[in-house]
């Protein structure tokens, strides 16, 4: 029996293996050639030639080559290896995992220059929005139009052309496309047109800096678009949608010179060294909320248009972080690009950092480093509970598993977290700095984990950061192991702060993954309360830690500015404290940050079943005095998970509806649907929280006054 469980094991290994190229045939260029016809642009119509011209050499000798080739999508016509001018004997197989398998008759020579010609007829995707496909929308005047598009993250390339489709198989690409006169083409790089005889327009496009095959991009449409200039250089860039978007794209030509200027002053490496334009296309049918094709950024219409008559401050700020986010991409993505998928916080973690760090530097007062803590890291925090939750990093070898890996929050939220984590232990300048050299030293390849440490590792003070081990050995538990510390802290009768950690599950137990934490931490004497955001102690996974507790000191709260991704429970002493000084008339001398955070960690702890709901219900009515929109914001969530679960009309529901009403009535006061302020970002982000939750709980003004709205905006139009 063991012996049939050790080869059915065996052969499930080599079928995942099998989903990977080998590392022996490596591509340095392409030249793509595709010819789109008229009929591709109706209803039924979804064909296309094309050609590919590959050069490529082998690490090794070798008999064969092995690439991919979307086998439902590419019809190959012909195949050819052609060295020194002459064409080898070959043939080809392509499997159910889209590899092409070309054989030769006589062995390919190591570290020698093959071209691989293959032309193909191709069939556009209808069925979903992924490799080369046909979407369509209503122009101004209710006419269906159609335009056909790409969408190659994460293994889509192949779909519309033979390629090496992994992220570390990085080449250069120049591509030229033939499409009917009415329509435009743009691609990832600057092009030039000539006009054929059969009437067709030919583009060709200038050839890409050296990247990979999930970044290539291209749209056919009759869209229209809007200039905007490159900061520092004369680059003419466009924002282009259907034209009867083209009032929506104002805000995006306004804000992307600005947020990548910030970019380029941040790395220290200006966009236009790699590509000398950036278009953003605005897809009426997309299945991402948006993708970062270098120099030709794709978005879905409602992640990226801003209607000041119609969308809300949310929309408007949800709009510029997505552009942030892909912008930044240019560097954590494009320039220096994750080695394979199993390690997407690289991409992602970085991406999500910069979404809220950069366009927190452009619009100050939107206070997006404070909403990142209540909207990014504890959303993160709430979905890397779980027993089934996988690491950062952590080994995908399937289509699935990697489409589950852009799906996750751990890449994202989790990543940009951590991120900023190092940024607190290390110091901004340092930090940044080290960030500088990791893209300076790692630019137009692939990186592991261990390349980013090292680059900031040279920047790494050790008498300043106080790092225990090597900042290696310090992340390799925040990367490698899924979950996070839950911190535990125990006084003593000796005024000793006793901190024990083990990993927080939503269920079940885990106290052999621990971590090396940096901990922060304010007292009640303390003078500058929660701004020491550099680590004062060092948790390590083999022994627990202890504090020393001032003179005088009547409680003790870690995690200043939640700047750690962990959780923090006491023990009903220092709880005690705690919900007596949030209850006292100097309730703000603990931060508003760490407000939200004892919120957050409160409900999670009695989620989890750490605490009793009726002792986190008690302290939380600290928040009838607060009016601060970060406490509020972590308070929502949990009342809100809270009363779905027991039921908003079961007796405890309505008790606990009537309980948070009263708790609300300061904050609701404070941001009254009656008076609305457009110019003031996060007084409206405020009240739209504070007022959802009010008519939620059934608060009567509340719901009065928004029918009235409502019935005003049917009626009369009035906003």
């Amino acid at each position: 029996m063991t012996s049939w469980c050790f080869l059915f094991l065996a052969i499930i290994l080599h079928s995942c293996a099998a989903q990977r190229l080998p590392t022996v045939a490596y591509p340095s260029a392409y030249k793509v050639s595709l010819v789109i016809p008229e009929s591709s642009f109706t209803e039924k119509g979804d064909s296309f030639t094309g050609k590919v011209e590959i050069v490529l050499s082998l690490e090794e000798a070798s008999y064969s080559i092995e690439l991919h080739a979307g086998r439902d999508y590419l019809s190959i016509v012909t195949l050819q290896v052609i060295h020194d001018g002459t064409a080898l004997h070959t043939t080809f197989t392509v499997d159910e995992n889209d590899v092409l398998t070309i054989s030769a008759t006589q062995q390919l020579l190591a570290h020698t220059d093959y071209k691989l010609v293959v032309t193909y007829d191709g069939r556009l995707s209808t069925t979903d929005m992924n490799g080369i496909y046909k979407s369509s929308y209503e122009d101004g005047t209710g006419a269906k139009k159609y335009l056909v598009t790409t969408q190659f993250e994460s293994i889509y390339a192949r779909r519309t052309f033979p390629c090496f489709d992994e992220p570390s198989f990085k080449a250069t690409f120049t591509i030229d496309i033939t499409v009917p006169q009415k329509l435009n083409a743009m691609s990832n790089t600057l092009f030039t047109t000539s006009l054929l005889p059969d009437g067709t327009t030919h583009y060709q496009f200038e050839t890409t800096p050296k990247m990979s095959t999930y970044l290539i991009a291209f749209v056919i449409s009759e869209f229209t678009c809007s200039a905007w200039n490159m900061p520092e250089v004369n680059s003419v860039n466009k924002v282009c949608s259907r034209a009867q978007k083209e009032d929506t794209r104002r805000w995006a030509v306004e804000v992307s010179p600005k947020l990548l200027s910030s970019l380029n002053a941040y790395t220290g490496i200006p966009y236009t060294s790699s590509m000398k334009k950036v278009d953003q296309v605005a897809i009426p049918d997309f299945r991402s909320g948006a993708m970062e094709n270098w120099g030709l950024i794709t978005y879905r219409e409602a992640q990226f248009l801003f209607d000041p008559s119609e969308d809300t401050v949310t929309t408007k700020q949800s709009a510029t972080c997505t552009i942030t986010h892909e912008l930044s991409h240019s560097w954590f993505g494009n320039l220096v690009t994750m080695a394979w998928y199993s390690v997407t916080f690289l991409n992602e973690g970085f991406a999500t950092y910069f979404e809220t760090f950069i366009t927190n530097e452009v619009f100050p007062d939107w206070e997006l480093d404070k909403q990142f803590v209540v909207a990014t890291l504890q959303s993160a925090l709430a979905t890397d509970d779980l027993q089934s939750i996988q690491a950062l990093q952590s080994e995908v070898i399937t289509p699935a598993q990697i489409d589950a890996k852009f799906k996750a929050d751990t890449s994202y939220g989790k990543g940009g977290s951590i991120l900023r984590m190092v940024e607190h232990f290390m110091g901004s300048e340092q930090f940044k700095s080290g960030i500088q050299k990791y893209l300076m030293l790692n630019q137009y390849s692939n990186v592991e984990p261990s390349n980013l440490w090292a680059a900031l590792s040279i920047n790494v003070d050790n008498t300043v950061s106080n790092l225990p081990q090597s900042l290696a050995n310090v992340m390799e538990n925040w990367i490698t192991k899924a979950g996070y510390p839950l911190i535990t802290v125990t006084k003593t009768s000796n005024n000793v702060i006793e901190l024990k950690q083990e990993r927080f599950l939503f269920s079940g137990s885990d106290t052999t993954t621990k971590w090396y934490v940096p901990v922060t931490y304010t007292t009640s004497v303390d003078e500058n309360k929660f701004q020491k955001t550099s680590t004062q102690l060092w948790m390590q996974p083999d022994k627990d830690a202890q504090i020393q507790l001032p003179e005088g000191a009547s409680w003790i709260i870690l995690n200043n500015q939640q700047t750690g991704f962990y959780r923090v429970n006491y023990d009903d002493t220092l709880w005690a404290e705690i919900e007596k000084a949030l209850k006292s008339d100097s309730f703000d001398d603990i931060g508003e940050l760490n407000r939200a955070q004892i919120v957050d960690d409160l409900f999670s702890l009695a989620k989890a079943n750490k605490i009793p709901y009726s002792k986190a219900l008690k302290v939380i009515k600290f928040i009838s005095n607060d009016v601060s929109y970060y406490t509020w914001f972590s308070a929502n969530r949990g009342f809100n998970f809270l009363l779905d679960k027991i039921g908003f009309e079961s007796d405890l529901g309505r008790a606990i509806k009537d309980d948070v009403l009263q708790q609300l009535e300061k904050v609701y006061q404070s941001v009254p649907p009656s008076t609305i302020d457009d110019t003031n970002h996060l007084y409206t982000l405020k009240q739209t929280l504070v007022v959802a939750l009010a008519c939620r709980l059934g608060h009567p003004e509340c719901i009065e006054m928004t029918k009235n709205h409502f019935t005003a905006y049917k009626n009369q139009g009035t906003k």
